[in-house]
């Protein structure tokens, strides 16, 4: 064990630096204290944001699918009551319950689809809807009695999944507000693939149509376009409600095949 002397300028020296040393030992070790806390911290806060981000992705799937397909569901349902009521054909009445159920049916495999894409691999899961189903969208729409003209230009297929998601979406929640604010009126549905995506969707304004702008459905459908860097109008114009939405054309649609 080394002693040193303190009584000699020697031993004073040596004594100093040995505690200069440790002060600086400690200033680093409390620096590197506080970077690990400030990582953890920067970490932490990284996977609640991750959370919320993803808790409101699954919530506005959940809202668009459940919306649209309880629009569609009540409109069969009030074509078999209907039926029933004026007891004249009984075979409709069976009909348009048959065709709720399908859609519920459906609507349960759309979110087990859903859910199922939580997963880290997401085996097992059929894919979610693109724009190649925006057809079976109208349909649904037109056999529970609602009247909807289509009008598709374009190569659908070169629409990127997650683009097509995304449209897909958007009519969903376009054709459900107009089944609940419009129920009867027609709907007017075009989509147009070229240098970009344009999806326009209209319907005559049925009464007032107040608080149709506020609710979580358009909120969703911003987001939405927000995501996939497109641009969304949604509203009022003159006797006509209004969606529109563009997309550009340098990073949503795929390069046509050489």
């Amino acid at each position: 064990m080394w002693v040193f002397a303190t009584d000699t300028p020697s031993g004073i020296g040596v004594h100093f630096l040995l505690l200069f040393v440790g002060w600086v030992c400690g200033l680093m070790m409390l620096a590197q204290m506080r970077a690990l806390r400030a990582e953890r911290l920067a970490r932490a806060q990284e996977h609640a944001r991750a959370t919320e981000a993803e808790r409101t992705r699954i919530a506005r799937e959940i809202h668009d699918l459940v919306g649209h397909s309880l629009s569609i569901t009540l409109l069969h349902l009030t074509a078999a009551r209907r039926a029933v009521a004026e007891g004249d054909d009984p075979d409709e009445a069976v009909s348009a319950l048959t065709e709720a159920e399908a859609v519920g049916r459906r609507a349960m495999a759309e979110i087990r689809r859903t859910i199922g894409g939580l997963s880290s691999s997401g085996a097992g899961t059929a894919p979610l809807p693109g724009a190649s189903d925006v057809v079976r969208l109208v349909e649904e729409g037109r056999s529970a009695g609602q009247t909807i003209t289509f009008s598709s230009s374009g190569d659908l297929s070169r629409i990127d999944a997650g683009v097509g998601l995304g449209i897909y979406r958007i009519l969903q929640e376009s054709l459900a507000n107009a089944i609940r604010h419009a129920p009867g009126a027609p709907v007017s549905v075009s989509l147009a693939v070229a240098d970009g995506v344009r999806l326009s969707v209209q319907n005559p304004l049925v009464g007032t149509r107040r608080g149709v702008g506020e609710g979580t459905g358009l909120a969703g459908m911003a987001a939405r376009a927000e995501q996939l860097r497109g641009r969304l109008s949604a509203g009022a114009e003159e006797s006509m409600w209004k969606v529109d939405l563009v997309i550009p054309p340098h990073c949503l649609v795929r390069k046509a095949l050489a």
